[in-house]
């Protein structure tokens, strides 16, 4: 596998849409992101916070427009053919939203922070705490060109986007992949073809300060570059699904080898990074003492019988499904 990560695209880049898509930040509450960033928020934080986009002041009759309208002409395109749009995904519940759309020409007049969500209107993919949200700000070609080589013509293609995490403590989606080069696998003294790669860097999961941040999931680059150009295609999905599974497995392993495991109950570790990964299997509307009996269950059952734990986390994460839609069923 080559060492370089990169983004494919079956047409030539367009370096001025490009520089455009990259200057845009995603202001949650306080916090503003750039490109490729995330953002880890409590679940009360996540549901309440203000969500909007802040993009760059174009003008016509400037250098930028300028540039973008000659790469666009020289593919036979106009600022009208270009389309502006923001995806949320979850994948907890499996929900994809559109919002904010335009188009490029809509951006000659466009103020200089766009609404996404308030605290009191927000899509649905901003309601699920559990699942996070993945954030895509997207230039997109509005409609069905003739067919050219090195040139879009695909509707709904993309051509230049933004990326965005906002993860919660307990999100399923919490485990922000890193990409493993030759480079990095040669620093961490795995084999040259590894695929992925779980570490907790010696922390236990027993610990109350254990985190989601002290888990690291490293994902061969070529391999992560094609899942983010595809992450919505069901075989993206089971891959994920798969992955995800795998740093379940390490945290729940790495908590049957720590002696202290025989000693603790479930108020001692709830806020750790275990009691995050048993409280996925509670359900969110659980009063405190259906989620302490719950938790207490469930702790028991790693104890005894980690694997039948993991039966449980399948079903949750729906690995069958996945495993079905690698195999083409």
């Amino acid at each position: 596998m080559s060492t370089e990560q990169r983004v494919i695209r079956p047409f030539s880049p367009l370096p001025g849409l490009d520089a455009l898509a990259r200057e845009i930040r995603l202001r949650v509450g306080p916090d503003e992101l750039v490109d490729g960033e995330r953002v880890l928020l409590t679940r009360d934080v996540y549901m309440h916070s203000p969500v909007s986009l802040v993009v760059p002041e174009i003008r016509e009759g400037g250098d930028a427009v300028a540039a973008i309208a000659d790469e666009l002409e020289r593919r036979d395109l106009n600022f009208d053919d270009v389309g502006f749009a923001v995806t949320l995904y979850t994948r907890y519940l499996k929900i994809l939203n559109f919002e904010c759309r335009s188009t490029l020409t809509d951006w000659l007049n466009l103020e200089t922070e766009v609404q996404v969500a308030t605290p009191t209107a927000r899509p649905p993919a901003l309601q699920a705490p559990h699942g996070g949200c993945s954030v895509e700000a997207m230039f997109y070609l509005r409609s069905e060109k003739p067919r050219q080589p090195n040139r879009p013509w695909r509707f709904g293609t993309w051509l230049a986007r933004s990326s965005f995490e906002i993860v919660t403590e307990d999100s399923l989606t919490g485990f922000i992949p890193k990409s493993l080069t030759a480079e990095r696998k040669a620093a961490m003294k795995l084999a040259a073809k590894t695929v992925s790669y779980v570490s907790m860097g010696g922390n236990s999961p027993l610990e109350p300060d254990c985190g989601i941040d002290d888990v690291e999931l490293w994902i061969d680059a070529d391999l992560l570059s094609r899942l983010s150009l595809m992450p919505l295609d069901k075989r993206s999905v089971a891959l994920q699904t798969q992955f995800f599974m795998l740093t379940i497995s390490e945290i729940v392993a790495a908590a049957v080898a720590d002696a202290g495991l025989r000693l603790v109950g479930w108020a001692d570790i709830e806020t750790s990074i275990l009691g995050k990964v048993i409280s996925i299997l509670i359900p969110n509307k659980s009063s405190a003492d259906a989620r302490k009996s719950l938790g207490e269950s469930y702790l028991d059952m790693i104890k005894g019988d980690s694997q039948r734990f993991m039966s449980f986390i399948q079903e949750k994460a729906e690995l069958g499904d996945s495993i079905d839609a690698q195999l083409g069923l």
